[in-house]
């Protein structure tokens, strides 16, 4: 996806989503990445990145 940023979320939620089958949400052979901050609201954690290439 060209290093654009997609989508922002802030959420308590445990489970998001994000639709692929959304046009340019990505598209065959693109790497998504999804990167996480964990905040308690008084400290945030170092975020954590995990990638994966569409089929």
């Amino acid at each position: 996806m060209n290093g654009a940023v997609k989508r922002t979320v802030t959420t308590t939620a445990r489970v998001d989503r994000f639709d692929l089958s959304v046009k340019g949400n990505g598209d065959k052979r693109d790497v998504v990445t999804v990167t996480v901050t964990v905040s308690d609201g008084t400290a945030n954690s170092a975020p954590t990145s995990a990638s994966a290439t569409v089929r």
